[in-house]
């Protein structure tokens, strides 16, 4: 059997070397760079089919996409959309994209490129987009503070009008204070666990089989990102301070805000001191966290080792 390499595909608001990248996650050698699409906005890199790379750029009202082995994107397809995309996420089978412009959620049929419906329940910029592992539901979140859990179904084919039952969120939660910056879904469709994170410093775990918080973790410091291994039981929140802290899904407190002092969480250090980190990412094998930052770095924690690898 072939060794398989496993990859890291990297985003970039500074694109003066390419929009996108690809490296090896063992080795951090370039394996791909994927130019001419500007820069790209955070929240917005998705693969299409393990054929395509879509993304969106930052200061323009477009999404380009690149075939996965060139450089250089799809001169016959660009997809031009309403206004700058703040987050985009792909249905798991790739027949839907939805993208968040300022506060409105589009959704589109991708093979035909057709416009199916708008969603407009935030209030404010639409910050995140992410879907269930099964692709039933979508998640949304913004600047409002809110999180919407999506049907897709009722999304995709709404029977009546803009304000109708099929237009409303299966789910609204309005329990943070600022702005949420991530949401993680676990494993299990509507039944899975959901952790968001917001700059008011709350994590807060989410039983979508119900609707029901079960907990909310106040940090010391703003939240930028999160991701939980696979058997959700550590959560990795990613921090406004440059640190990477960790919280224990094993040890959960009897009551449902529980506030985490500094000295009781485990932290990576490795990006600059006051830098916003704002995503993070667990290879398959679950022993290696990548996370990236508004420091321009990306970082490859091994063995609870962190490595810097510079972009």
């Amino acid at each position: 059997m072939e060794n398989v390499t496993e990859a890291l595909f990297i985003s970039t608001l500074n694109n003066e070397r390419a929009s996108c990248f690809v490296q090896d996650l063992r080795t951090g050698t370039d394996l791909m760079r994927y130019k001419g699409g500007g820069s790209m906005q955070s929240h917005s890199l998705q693969m299409l089919e393990e054929h395509f790379v879509i993304a969106a750029n930052s200061t323009k009202p477009l999404l380009h996409v690149w075939p996965i082995n060139s450089q250089e994107p799809m001169s016959n397809v660009r997809y031009v959309v309403p206004g700058k995309v703040n987050a985009l996420a792909l249905s798991p089978d790739s027949a839907f994209l939805i993208a968040g412009i300022q506060e409105t959620i589009y959704v589109w049929h991708l093979n035909s490129g057709r416009l199916l419906n708008t969603l407009s329940k935030h209030y404010q910029p639409i910050t995140c987009i992410r879907f269930t592992d099964n692709g039933e539901h979508f998640a949304t979140a913004g600047k409002d503070g809110a999180v919407l859990v999506w049907n897709l179904t009722r999304a995709v084919a709404p029977l009546g009008g803009v304000d109708s039952e099929e237009n409303a969120p299966f789910y609204n939660f309005n329990d943070h204070g600022l702005a949420v910056t991530d949401v993680h879904i676990g494993l299990g469709g509507i039944r899975a666990f959901m952790y968001t994170v917001s700059l008011d410093r709350c994590c807060k775990v989410y039983d979508l089989s119900d609707g029901t918080m079960l907990l909310s973790v106040v940090f010391p410091v703003a939240l930028h990102s999160v991701t939980v291994n696979r058997m959700e039981t550590s959560v990795y929140v990613g921090t406004s301070e440059g640190q990477i802290l960790i919280f224990s899904m094993e040890n959960v407190p009897r009551m449902k805000e529980y506030h985490l002092e500094e000295e009781e969480s485990q932290a990576f250090v490795g990006h600059t001191a006051g830098t916003p980190i704002t995503c993070l990412a667990l290879a398959v094998n679950g022993n290696q966290l990548i996370s990236g930052g508004e420091d321009k770095q990306v970082l490859r924690c091994i063995s609870h080792l962190p490595t810097i690898s510079s972009e």
